[in-house]
């Protein structure tokens, strides 16, 4: 067997090995090849023409066994490339199809939890618009409107630089019913009694109580009162807050007008062996307040 069979004869186990070629057509191929090379070409001939499908067959296996090598490698390795990028094609669609089911869902939660976001912001928003600050005369009509029939108004301030309430509230003393001075804070909304300074003498230490108040202009006057010594008029400039004394002792003081104060002083001329006894005389005095 010369160099040139043997050659064939490897092409096409390689080819067979490949999966190029059938067993059979393997076969087919190795019986043309160790053919007798005796026999005439005529006979060849009248072989095929005796066989319509073997020459077809013939053709077939003379094209793949004139394929070079670096052909078939080539096919061979283009037919995995295929196959892997096949593949690859088909795992991106579903990952890109699950992402995308993905993100429509985290879009409608975001789209759900914005409208939630807008209308209560949109709510806080009108509510505040809505509120307006309170004058202080209002406040002031809002305080007083609450008072009870035992308090009278005595003044009642509201600009910028006095915004307090002064009011009396009537109470029952033990020799009569008196009254207790308190000043309501229209800023802070607190309400305190009014300590008045200049008590009524030899009663600095008792407790006495407010017989009446009355406000002129920007002073307040108050006249305090004592069961035993009588009566004393103090006066409350609201604007600087200071007090000064305007009668020190009296047996009575009474407002007779808008600004006018009637005072009467007494004098004791017989003192008897009790109180009930004592006889005094008395002296009215009428003081124009400013």
């Amino acid at each position: 067997m010369d160099k040139e069979v043997m050659d064939k004869l490897m092409e096409i186990k390689k080819l067979y090995d490949a999966s190029v070629l059938t067993k059979e057509e393997m076969e087919a191929e190795k019986a043309k090849i160790l053919r007798p090379t005796s026999v005439a070409p005529e006979s060849k001939k009248e072989t095929v023409a005796s066989n319509d499908k073997p020459q077809p067959r013939t053709s077939k296996g003379t094209l793949k066994q004139g394929l070079s090598k670096d052909t078939k490698i080539w096919l061979i390795a283009g037919s995995i490339v295929a196959v892997m990028l096949i593949i690859a094609i088909i795992i991106q669609n579903g990952r890109s199809s699950n992402s995308q089911t993905y993100d429509n869902d985290y879009a409608v939660a975001d789209t759900d939890t914005a409208m939630v976001d807008d209308t209560d912001y949109d709510t806080a928003v009108d509510d505040s618009q809505e509120q307006t600050p309170q004058s202080y005369a209002d406040k002031a009509e809002n305080y007083i409107g609450g008072l009870d029939t035992d308090t009278r108004v005595v003044a009642s301030l509201t600009d910028d630089d006095r915004h307090c309430v002064y009011t009396l509230t009537e109470v029952e003393a033990g020799w009569g019913r008196v009254n207790s001075l308190y000043c309501h804070n229209l800023e802070t909304g607190s309400t305190n009694i009014v300590n008045v300074p200049y008590k009524v003498e030899g009663e600095e230490e008792a407790g006495e109580q407010v017989a009446d108040a009355k406000m002129v202009g920007n002073n307040l006057y108050v006249v305090n009162t004592s069961y035993r010594c009588g009566q004393s008029v103090a006066c409350l400039n609201t604007r600087t807050g200071k007090w000064s004394c305007v009668v020190r002792a009296c047996a009575c003081a009474d407002f007779i007008s808008n600004n006018r104060l009637k005072v009467s002083y007494s004098e004791l001329v017989y003192e008897g062996e009790c109180l009930a006894d004592n006889q005094y005389e008395y002296t009215d005095k009428v003081i124009t307040l400013k």
